[in-house]
């Protein structure tokens, strides 16, 4: 899994790691409203609600490559 350097160390206070991605991410998830298109990198960005190991809610926003089917995360809180 590709992370930024933005997810990697911003929201430090909440102690996520790629675990808590990973878990969120396999966890039957909500799509929020919040989604754009970024023309630059030509993404598609999402946020998506989960919730990480512990339980506690999660936000993981990600960003989508569909010419070589990846996606990164770009931050987490």
């Amino acid at each position: 899994m590709i992370e930024t350097i933005h997810a990697k160390f911003d929201h430090v206070e909440r102690k996520l790691d790629v675990n808590d991605v990973l878990h969120g991410l396999r966890k039957v998830w909500q799509s929020s409203s919040t989604h754009k298109f970024n023309q630059y990198f030509w993404q598609w960005h999402y946020a998506i609600k989960t919730e990480d190991v512990e339980g506690l809610p999660l936000t993981i926003v990600i960003a989508v490559d569909t010419r070589n089917r990846t996606f990164e995360v770009v931050t987490r809180w």
